[in-house]
């Protein structure tokens, strides 16, 4: 993250960098949250931003990326997953890539 931050506002980009809860330093216990606690929060902070808005969600942060714009399509514009792994039944999917999707 230290160092896409500055290469994305490089690029003009208001990047906003969540912390969401139980990873990193959060001190909320993992049983508290949920793939839906953390698309709330994600749908929580784009609420109070008045630019369009464009998700990145790295490995685990792909899921509850795909369920905020899920939720709410209405507050972003594009989802980019950046090497998430998704599980396809019986087919592992490592994209190890960028995908987009776009919303609207």
């Amino acid at each position: 993250m230290d160092r896409l931050v500055p290469r994305l506002e490089d690029r003009g980009f208001r990047v906003r960098a969540l912390s969401l809860g139980a990873c990193g330093d959060d001190g909320t216990s993992p049983f508290a949250v949920t793939i839906h606690t953390w698309a709330n929060d994600i749908c929580t902070a784009a609420e109070s931003m008045n630019t369009p808005k464009v998700l990145l969600g790295h490995s685990m942060g792909g899921y509850p990326i795909s369920l905020a714009g899920e939720k709410r399509p209405d507050l972003f514009n594009t989802l980019n997953h950046l090497q998430i792994s998704l599980d396809r039944g019986e087919v592992g999917l490592d994209t190890g890539a960028l995908h987009r999707v776009h919303l609207g």
